[in-house]
């Protein structure tokens, strides 16, 4: 067996993330965005469908989803007119969260049976979790870093759903604001348990979406005539105090950006520079040393396009 490990280009595709921990998070914030603004309640089969699917497609992306859309249901009969009925809403919510999975679960181990004649081994949807709980691929945590801003965001829209509470005064904006600040103190796990810059990249859309859900809020209560000043509400001091420094920082990184720009510029300009992209120098790579029919392990960010290029 020969071990690889491959260097990757950063515009490669990185499928871990990109589509693989994606592709239900985005298909749920719309859905749920069109449930919340629109209340268009015939979605709410099929967001379930989608929690629970997302539950066999990636588990530790899958299981924050299907709970965030259960908590989001739950903030929402807090509202009810009454105790009793908010209790069996509640308990009908979860249990149809439980359906829907009990459902793709049956689904997915009938097809498998059909089609490789046994039943999957559902213990293997807990291994990534498994092996991250024993430290497997984790970085410390810096104690002065960008990510300090992630959850005082999230805590802001936390707040802004507690106020819903205390006030009882719900709007589709704010619930949709208090569920992707549940989402993103879910996802905020994920840099967490690895924290590499690169990692953080990945988890702030969730960021990034709640900047501008509270921006436009904010705006709507600064331009109405009987809006409180924003210095007696904490949660838009809080935001404030974070739309400040992504408003200042930029400038004040730009000398930093400047020197690193131009060391990435002199070094283009004097050191030689390969044409192939390095994918391909892998392949070739690969090629070289291992002979048709070898059978060869891969560890590498590409290792799926490898493979298919090797066969």
């Amino acid at each position: 067996a020969v071990f690889f490990w491959g260097t990757s280009s950063s515009f490669t595709p990185y499928f871990q993330m990109q589509p693989i921990r994606i592709l239900f998070p985005a298909l749920a914030l719309f859905l749920v965005t069109r449930y919340l603004l629109d209340n268009r309640t015939i979605l709410y089969y099929p967001i379930h469908l989608v929690g629970a699917v997302a539950l066999l497609w990636n588990f530790e992306i899958g299981l924050p989803l299907f709970f965030c859309w259960l908590f989001q249901l739950t903030f929402l009969e807090l509202f009810a007119p009454n105790v009793k009925t908010a209790v069996w809403n509640i308990l009908r919510h979860y249990a149809t969260g439980a359906g829907c999975a009990f459902l793709a679960f049956s689904l997915y181990a009938i097809v498998i049976r059909c089609a490789y004649g046994s039943f999957p081994n559902f213990n293997l949807v807990l291994l990534t979790l498994k092996m991250t709980s024993l430290g497997a691929f984790a970085l410390p945590v810096p104690l002065l870093h960008p990510w300090n801003f992630l959850p005082l965001l999230y805590l802001t829209g936390l707040l802004v759903g507690v106020r819903c509470v205390l006030r009882r005064t719900p709007s589709p904006q704010d619930s949709l604001i208090l569920y992707c600040a549940m989402w993103g103190c879910a996802t905020f796990g994920y840099y967490i348990g690895r924290s590499h810059n690169l990692n953080l990249i990945a988890i702030n859309r969730e960021f990034i979406f709640l900047l501008v859900l509270i921006a436009d809020r904010f705006w709507q209560a600064a331009h109405t005539p009987v809006a409180p000043p924003v210095w007696r509400l904490p949660h838009q001091r809080l935001f404030l105090a974070i739309l400040f420094y992504f408003l200042v920082m930029p400038f004040a990184e730009m000398p930093c950006a400047l020197q690193t720009w131009a060391e990435v510029v002199k070094s283009r300009w004097t050191e030689p520079q390969d044409n192939q992209p390095a994918p391909v120098q892998d392949l070739e790579f690969i090629r070289k040393h291992t002979q048709p029919g070898e059978r060869i392990l891969i560890f590498s960010e590409n290792n799926g396009a490898y493979y298919a290029e090797t066969q």
